[in-house]
């Protein structure tokens, strides 16, 4: 709707519109299957400016005894509170009735799925427009998977055995050495602790 005050007057607006299929706003969006090779996925015309008003969404499938590695390489959307406005959600199974990963609009992620299946959702309001993103995935092995760990859209290495064990020895020290402190030094006027 354009709308004029009586009292003063000016040039007015021109635009242009255009017709556009759903396939043609989210296109390259569907069903995607994962292999060892890395692919990569992103809104249309990225780094270009995106739609507003869009709801995109792929699936992306792999092979049994596979998993998928996602990682977001590039996102510059609208910074709303809890990405509320413009934003990727990423669920961890084959639609967005599954348990979501959680929304990014600024931040670059790392993600492993439990499953063979991600989904991936670009919503966008109608105001601000920006970028968009740009992402990667790939299969892994389940047995690979085994050595990553999943929290909170943080994708991190386990620490192995020898890790742990060194780690334990660390702790180990600094209790002694705490409790050799405390229990030699009462000419500080510190308390004697037995934290044994």
């Amino acid at each position: 709707m354009f709308q004029s005050k009586s009292w003063r007057g000016g040039k007015g607006f021109k635009g242009t519109y255009k017709s556009m299929s759903k396939d043609e706003v989210c296109r390259g969006s569907g069903l995607l299957r994962a292999t060892t090779i890395e692919k990569s996925i992103s809104n249309l015309v990225f780094p270009m400016y995106y739609l507003g008003n869009m709801k995109c969404w792929w699936l992306i499938l792999t092979e049994p005894g596979s998993l998928i590695r996602f990682s977001v390489q590039k996102i510059s959307f609208q910074d709303c509170r809890n990405c509320a406005c413009d934003y990727i959600e990423i669920y961890d199974g084959p639609s967005d009735q599954s348990k979501s990963s959680g929304r990014w609009c600024k931040n670059i992620a790392e993600l492993l799925s439990s499953g063979e299946s991600l989904y991936i959702v670009m919503r966008t309001d109608t105001f601000w427009v920006y970028e968009g993103f740009k992402a990667s995935y790939r299969a892994i092995p389940a047995t690979k998977g085994c050595d990553l760990k999943f929290t909170q859209g943080i994708l991190h290495k386990r620490r192995d055995r020898k890790e742990h064990k060194i780690l334990k020895n660390i702790f180990d020290f600094i209790y002694l050495f705490i409790r050799y402190y405390f229990t030699h030094n009462s000419n500080l006027g510190l308390f004697k602790y037995d934290i044994g």
